[in-house]
């Protein structure tokens, strides 16, 4: 997995849409993702209100930073979003009937890695506990921490979000 490979991927594709998403990931994710998914609480340019409702970041020392702003390289992890959010968006990635759910599938297709130990999918990790697949990824950026993980066999999600650029 690679940072700069996903943000290259987000500017990519959005060129690659063409028309009114050429240059503007953020519209393309907004579009094609986040309206389908109703999912109102996520953005990469914040209204008012959630800028009002924005999360002070902190550094790895808990002392107030700035958030980082990803315009060219959205994917790497410019988008913004509410524990409420990103729930709507993995019970959808759960949900094989779900306006995301051929694209869940796709991203899943293909895996690097043994097929009893850990892999990685299109911006997935997988591991295979004795309790069921489990999907995940999690990272940070400035002041912030996020994970988030799927199990599809038992139908559960969890994710969590921190202000705090602390590793554990």
């Amino acid at each position: 997995y690679s940072n700069f490979g996903a943000g290259l991927l987000g500017y990519v594709l959005a060129r690659a849409a063409g028309g009114d998403f050429t240059n503007d990931f953020e519209a393309l994710v907004r579009i094609r993702i986040l309206q389908k998914l109703g999912m109102k609480d996520t953005a990469i340019t914040l209204s008012a209100d959630q800028q009002a409702r924005f999360a002070i970041p902190h550094d790895p020392y808990a002392r107030p930073t700035s958030p980082w702003h990803l315009p060219s390289l959205g994917g790497a992890g410019a988008v913004r979003s509410s524990a409420n959010d990103m729930l709507i968006f993995l019970a959808a990635a759960l949900d094989p009937q779900s306006p995301i759910g051929p694209a869940m599938a796709l991203t899943l297709s293909e895996r690097l890695g043994p097929a009893d130990g850990p892999q990685t999918a299109l911006g997935w990790m997988v591991m295979h506990p004795p309790s069921g697949e489990i999907l995940h990824h999690g990272g940070g950026t400035g002041g912030f921490r996020t994970h988030m993980a799927v199990q599809p066999e038992t139908g559960r999600a969890v994710v969590v979000l921190t202000n705090a650029a602390i590793e554990p």
